[in-house]
């Protein structure tokens, strides 16, 4: 057990796959999981022809992290009934980055899994949600205002999505005699979005000096329901050694995928100061911060709103040195900014290994995505007509020094 666990956590961080379950994910080759991350595994033969998960018994998974406070931290500085002093202030400003406090979570909740040999159906549930807040928001609250300091809010940012989708996909052997095995799929998507949030500011400041206030600021929410999409992933996937040892896969994901909402309503809320600015010296004058302090709220019903998901570049590495032990390594790209992600690469790897033959222990490491860097180990049963899954993550660090956690259960049925 000590060799494997030093084995696990000396994993190079060199590719990843997303996902609350991604370590589960990453190395499913077997069920209908397996076309989401490449719809060309489903050409790989199975012991069974067949493959089932439903809701409430199939699984899920829970991932929430910030980006500034470790559990140790925050317990140290942050929680408690003692009063902050100058130090623990400094301490926790210098905790948050420039950019701001960041929040991430995401739920994945997998409805249906059918696969009946070279096709797959999977129905999931996903839900997300990104907030960031300005570290200027913290040093006024916190520090208050500092003279001659212009305070920006530019990086406040709410994000939130639930949607559900629905895939086809098909896997095919491709006959050539070139490789051992090569393979191609296709995954086309329907996407039924439940609720989707977005709250920003297009710009928002102020300045203080010793007896003003000055600033001006535009801020805009949209509530939107009844989402609605299509998009489709393309795969290959080969095997490399005669031996079956090595193997490759390519994925390029959310072809084309556009979501129309139905806007239920726009939020906007303006402010500004006049060209003086807000006198301290003035305020209890009669009438005037009506006149040197202005602001509007607007509320605009209907309308509709695109949401585009973000094309996914997904490539994957196996390596099976012996029967009972598998490293897998995944990168993802994404082109684009959403509620699923930024733009960026996302990379590590993931390992599994069967101390006996109905028994698994997995974990892996990541890199990049909304969590920064997650660390994920599980164990689980592995049977000809049932497997089981259960894995643990911590973000940005180990035990105390973690910024979040993630917990997925998943399991699947073979006939």
């Amino acid at each position: 057990m000590k060799h494997l666990l030093l084995l696990i956590l000396a994993l190079p961080m060199i590719l990843h796959a997303a996902g609350t379950d991604w370590v589960t994910q990453a190395l499913d080759h077997r069920s209908a999981r397996c076309a989401l991350s490449n719809p060309a595994l489903l050409a790989e033969p199975t012991p069974t022809a067949m493959s089932i998960s439903i809701a409430g018994i199939s699984g899920f998974g829970l991932t929430a992290s910030n980006n500034s406070f470790s559990v140790g931290f925050w317990n140290s500085h942050i929680a408690g009934d003692k009063f902050w002093d100058a130090s623990d202030t400094r301490a926790i400003l210098n905790r948050i980055p420039r950019t701001g406090l960041s929040l991430d979570a995401e739920f994945g909740l997998p409805v249906l899994g059918v696969r009946y040999r070279n096709f797959a159906l999977n129905v999931d549930a996903l839900g997300v949600g990104h907030v960031n807040v300005p570290k200027s928001v913290a040093q006024i609250a916190l520090a208050g205002c500092k003279l001659d300091d212009h305070y920006s809010l530019d990086d406040l940012i709410g994000e939130s999505l639930a949607m559900s989708d629905v895939s086809l996909s098909y896997g095919h052997i491709i006959p050539q005699d070139y490789l051992p095995e090569l393979s191609a799929g296709l995954a086309v998507h329907y996407y039924q979005g439940f609720v989707y949030t977005d709250s920003r500011n297009s710009t928002a400041g102020f300045l203080v000096t010793d007896n003003l206030i000055q600033g001006d600021g535009e801020f805009e929410n949209v509530l939107a329901t009844n989402g609605r999409g299509f998009g489709a992933d393309l795969g290959m996937a080969a095997t490399i050694t005669d031996d079956g040892k090595w193997k490759a896969g390519v994925a390029v994901q959310r072809i084309g995928a556009n979501m129309s909402w139905q806007v239920q309503q726009t939020d906007y809320a303006t402010f500004h100061t006049s060209m003086e600015g807000v006198n301290f010296d003035s305020l209890n004058a009669s009438g005037y911060g009506d006149r040197a302090f202005s602001h509007e709220d607007t509320t605009i019903k209907g309308g509709t709103t695109k949401l585009r998901l973000p094309l996914t570049i997904h490539a994957s590495g196996l390596y099976q040195p012996f029967a009972n032990l598998t490293i897998e390594g995944l990168v993802d790209a994404l082109t684009s900014d959403s509620p699923l992600g930024r733009a960026g690469i996302a990379a590590g790897a993931a390992t599994q290994y069967l101390p006996v033959h109905w028994a698994v222990l997995q974990g892996g490491i990541l890199l990049g995505g909304p969590h920064t860097s997650l660390f994920s180990i599980g164990t689980g049963l592995r049977f000809r007509h049932h497997e089981l899954d259960l894995n643990f993550s911590s973000a940005g660090g180990m035990f105390t020094s973690a910024h979040g956690v993630g917990a997925s259960f998943s399991q699947r049925f073979f006939f």
